[in-house]
């Protein structure tokens, strides 16, 4: 179930994101993210690539809480910690 999920603060998370580049030519590509274990985004028929040169080679990685208004932008400081960063072509094992 795709949908809105939340951060609950000062608990660890854990956000995994699998992404199947699609065939060159046609929309079979798929992007997937989990929170928690739970399915909060699923992108199918993603048409990433053209050629069968292009592959996935970096990890581009922000942090960002705000908006263009003053009804977007954040009331208190924050900070966010990140930990563990896992890169793998192969699922990962939580044991």
């Amino acid at each position: 179930d795709s949908g809105t999920r939340q951060f609950r603060v000062g608990e660890w998370h854990t956000i995994e994101q699998h992404i199947r580049l699609n065939t060159p030519g046609l929309s079979d590509g798929v992007i997937e993210v989990t929170l928690d274990g739970e399915l909060a985004l699923i992108e199918q028929g993603v048409r990433f690539r053209d050629t069968e040169s292009l592959r996935l080679n970096k990890l581009v990685f922000a942090s960002y809480y705000g908006g263009g208004d003053a009804m977007l932008q954040p009331v208190n400081n924050g900070r966010v910690v990140i930990d563990d960063v896992v890169i793998s072509t192969h699922p990962i094992n939580h044991d």
